[in-house]
Order: C-alpha cells, then sequence, then structure tokens
C-alpha cells in the first residue's frame, strides 16, 4: 500500500488532512450535501486549481461524520460512456459488497443495472462526475436529466469554458441546481498549501525560502496553481529521498521541465540588449548565487554593494542612477526576477553556473 507521504505527491487522488483556503466553499458544499434533496451541482474552474481534491475531501469528510450516503467517484477524461458507467456500477457494488457486474454488458444493460443498484441502497447516493468538458456533454445531460427521478445527487467538475458553455443552454441550467465556482489562490495562500504538501511528503526539512522560492517561480511563470507546485515537488522528492537538502539549483533544473525558461539562445539574446555595466554586474550576481548555493535570493541591498564594488574596480564614479537603469533591464529581459513576497528580494531562474558560462563565451567575443 503506498504511504501517506507519497500519496501526498504521485496520487492524483490523494486527500489532504486539511484543504487550506476552501472554508467558505467547503461549509457551502457540506451545507449541500447535508440537505435531504438530492441536487446536481456543478464545481468549476481554472484547471489545476482543486476542484477535484475539495469535491472529494468534502464527501469524505461529510461521510465519515454522518455515514449517510455511498459515495462513488469517476473520473470523465478520456472515457467512454460504457465504461464510465462500468466504474459506477463497479463503485456502487463494492460499496454494498454485492457480486460483480458482467464485464461484457452493453451500455443500456449497465444504464439498468445502474437503476437496480440505485433502488437497491438505502442512503443517499453522491456520484463526483470529475472533469467533465465538451467531449462528454452528453453523459453530464444524461445524469442531470435522470438524477432526479433516480435519487441520485450528482457534484461535477469542469473548467471555466465548459460551465459557461452548458450555462448558456437554457435546459440544462435549469437542471443544476447549484454552482460554485473556484477563484484563483493568493499569493500567501499558495505558499501554504506548498508547506503543507512539503511538511506531508518530505522526509527531511526544507528551508522556508526554499519554500517561498518554489510558489514565486509558479507565481511568475503560471497562473499560481497547486497542481504545477506538486509537479515540481514530485521532480524534487528524489532528492529529498536520499537525504541530500534541496537546493536553489534543484528547483531551477525542476521548473526547466515544466516552463519554458531561458534556453542559450534567448539568454544571449536578452545579453545583447543590454549594456556592459549591466553584463558585468549580472556576472556579480551570479557569481553571489554560485557562493552561496543554499540562497535562493539575493537582496537589493546586496547587490548595490555589489554595483558599488565593479565601479571601484572599473576605477570609475559610480552614476546612482545607472544602477536603477541596470536592475530593470534585467528585470525586463528576465535575467532577474523580483520576488512576489518581498520586493527588495532577487532571484534567477537559471542556474549561476549556466549564465556565467555564457558570459564568457559572450566576452570572449564568440557571439560577436
Amino acid at each position: 500500500m503506498i504511504s501517506q507521504s507519497v500519496a501526498a505527491i504521485y496520487d492524483p487522488l490523494y486527500i489532504p488532512p486539511k484543504i487550506c483556503h476552501r472554508e467558505k466553499e467547503l461549509q457551502e458544499l457540506h451545507k449541500i450535501l447535508s440537505d435531504n434533496e438530492n441536487s446536481n451541482l456543478l464545481i468549476y474552474g481554472p484547471s489545476g486549481i482543486g476542484k477535484t481534491v475539495l469535491s472529494r475531501y468534502a464527501v469524505a469528510t461529510l461521510n465519515e461524520s454522518k455515514s449517510e450516503f455511498t459515495p462513488v467517484f469517476v473520473n470523465f477524461c478520456y472515457k467512454r460512456f460504457r465504461e464510465i458507467m462500468y466504474q459506477i456500477n463497479s463503485s456502487i457494488c463494492d460499496a454494498a459488497h454485492l457480486g460483480l457486474i458482467p464485464t461484457g454488458a452493453t451500455l443500456p444493460e449497465l444504464w439498468n443495472i445502474f437503476r437496480r443498484l440505485r433502488r437497491s441502497i438505502n442512503n443517499k447516493l453522491v456520484i463526483i462526475l470529475d472533469d467533465v468538458d465538451e467531449n462528454n456533454q452528453q453523459i453530464h445531460r444524461k445524469f442531470l436529466q435522470e438524477s432526479k427521478e433516480l435519487g441520485i445527487t450528482t457534484i461535477a467538475t469542469a473548467k471555466v469554458g465548459y460551465a459557461r458553455k452548458i450555462r448558456r443552454e437554457y435546459g440544462t441550467s435549469l437542471q443544476i441546481d447549484f454552482t460554485l465556482f473556484l477563484d484563483l489562490y493568493s499569493k500567501t495562500e499558495l505558499m501554504d498549501i506548498t508547506h503543507q504538501r512539503v511538511t506531508i511528503a518530505f522526509p527531511s526539512f526544507i528551508r522556508p525560502s526554499i519554500i517561498r522560492f518554489l510558489t514565486d517561480i509558479v507565481l511568475e511563470f503560471d497562473i499560481g496553481r497547486p497542481s504545477t507546485i506538486i509537479e515540481i515537488l514530485k521532480r524534487i522528492y528524489p532528492i529529498s529521498l536520499r537525504g541530500a537538502d534541496i537546493l536553489p539549483i534543484h528547483i531551477q533544473e525542476a521548473s526547466s521541465d515544466i516552463f519554458t525558461v531561458h534556453d542559450e539562445l534567448s539568454i544571449i539574446d536578452s545579453l545583447a540588449q543590454i549594456s556592459l555595466i549591466t553584463h558585468l554586474l549580472l556576472q556579480k550576481i551570479a557569481r553571489m548565487f554560485q557562493k552561496y548555493l543554499y540562497e535562493p535570493y539575493m537582496s537589493l541591498n546586496e547587490i548595490k554593494k555589489e554595483y558599488d564594488l565593479l565601479y571601484e574596480e572599473l576605477k570609475v564614479q559610480t552614476d546612482p542612477g545607472e544602477l536603477d537603469e541596470s536592475l530593470n533591464d534585467l528585470l525586463r529581459t528576465g535575467l532577474l526576477y523580483q520576488s512576489h513576497f518581498e520586493p527588495d528580494m532577487f532571484y534567477i531562474v537559471v542556474p549561476p553556473q549556466k549564465i556565467l558560462e555564457i558570459l564568457d563565451l559572450a566576452f570572449d567575443g564568440t557571439f560577436e
């Protein structure tokens, strides 16, 4: 059996011990599910925002406390109607300790079996129809049409586009009793989710600055989805399992597998857009990150010190406005990034060694 720590990272159906920052939505779901009436719910929002885990958590926690209903979960993604019905019937049989469903049953036979199974269950039946989209809209519509007669509650999860589409269909929209929109998390909420998964899953301590760094990168390159956080955690988990410290370079390398970050050519193109002084400042910044390999951030004061040192080495007087110009150029070209949490803290998404190697080649005139 898979351990809870591994499941927290690798199991797409994992339910955490607590849902972070969805208290209002969870309370609303519990209220609807506790009602004796059968309802059709639609939970929608951006991809990877936590629709599935919220619906499963709501059903699981309410069922633990009251044991009033039989929960069934089926993911609709890339499945035909027959496969979906077989899975639903099998889940009901497992919950009710009934015999197996014949694998060769046709779709009409499977639907009739479903109707008979429903009559054999005395308590409430709640079916989570996960990841419904345009490809299986007819199946969703079938459940909406039959739900009241069969006495079932459905919770469908969908992306925003599908929700808009069916809400424009008068007949279908009338059959949906409740809708619940899941908005994006704030930056602090997303970091709390990152911290929760890291605490549950990782065998060794990960410094808060690394957790913040990971969250910063996801906020910069994505819309701040928990699913993207988990994708990065999957890539660095084996490092922690070996007992090694998680360093900024591990986050940078894992992120480069997911996001379109700078490759050599794009770095070269960015370097062509900045001044020689900015080149030299970037070199000093990269060397500092290379020297302090445990630190994911560099403060504005530290950058100022490196800037002053650069001018001392060049034996020229500093220009008060040039540092701001250089920083703006580095931020504009994506060679440096500003933290979403602390504006005076900066980070790089390309490993410092790679930046230094490209800078050395550029200074040698290789790209002239």
